[in-house]
């Protein structure tokens, strides 16, 4: 028998987060000159994440002769502060371009349980992002995310 201990990974919660994030954005916003569906805005912003942090992002000929191919983490395989800090950054990317991410009441995910609710979510980035930049994001009394 082996035991192995290792931080937990994503959970399906912060998984339908980032999906609904992943969409909104992916319907609302073009990148290069076009719309992008969700699973390139996905590699895009993973690869944004792991520069910022420093991390290297492969960039490799492709199997195939035909150009270069672009190899970063996988979401499934974040842990949970990972995914967490991952969410932080799109999120904080949306309002640096001023493109943020709305609130529940014009953003939903819904998965096999039911509705997924952002709102707690909001709450918590702003604790993170409001001691990272310095600014306000969420204003629970107003409803809005603040520019």
């Amino acid at each position: 028998m082996v035991i192995e201990v290792r931080p937990e990974t994503r959970s399906l919660a912060e998984n339908a987060m980032l999906h609904a994030m992943l969409t909104y954005i992916s319907k609302n916003l073009e990148w290069a000159g076009a719309k992008r569906d969700i699973d390139t805005w996905k590699r895009l912003m993973v690869a944004a994440w792991c520069r910022a942090k420093n991390e290297q992002v492969e960039i490799l000929p492709a199997v195939d002769g035909h150009g270069i191919d672009v190899v970063y983490r996988k979401t499934s395989q974040l842990t949970r502060a990972e995914c967490a800090d991952l969410i932080t950054f799109i999120y904080a990317w949306g309002v640096m371009n001023d493109f943020p991410i709305p609130d529940k009441s014009q953003i939903e995910y819904v998965d096999q349980e039911g509705h997924f609710d952002l709102s707690g979510w909001l709450g918590w980035a702003n604790s993170r992002m409001s001691g990272a930049l310095g600014v306000n994001l969420w204003s629970k009394q107003k409803g809005e995310i603040l520019k």
